[in-house]
């Protein structure tokens, strides 16, 4: 939504360097991953969890970066716990 934002091209990046992991390490194990669709996922719970930032940042800037701060916050207590 806000490719000209460089905080959320790195952000892009930075997952795009998760998933290689990831599929580079199932191929190393000989684990079948498919990617679906970004965005869509097969868990309720993990999909409303994706749903509900997407329709918060979707209005303005300031409101995608603050979603988007709470993210990498989520993650880093995530990480911690």
């Amino acid at each position: 939504m806000y490719p000209s934002v460089p905080v959320f091209t790195n952000i892009a990046k930075s997952e795009q360097t998760h998933v290689n992991a990831v599929l580079s390490l199932a191929k190393k194990y000989h684990a079948n991953v498919t990617l679906g669709k970004p965005g869509v996922f097969n868990n309720t719970h993990i999909q409303e969890l994706y749903n509900k930032p997407i329709s918060m940042w979707s209005k303005r800037l300031e409101d995608a970066l603050k979603v988007g701060a709470l993210v990498e916050e989520t993650d880093n207590k995530d990480l911690q716990d």
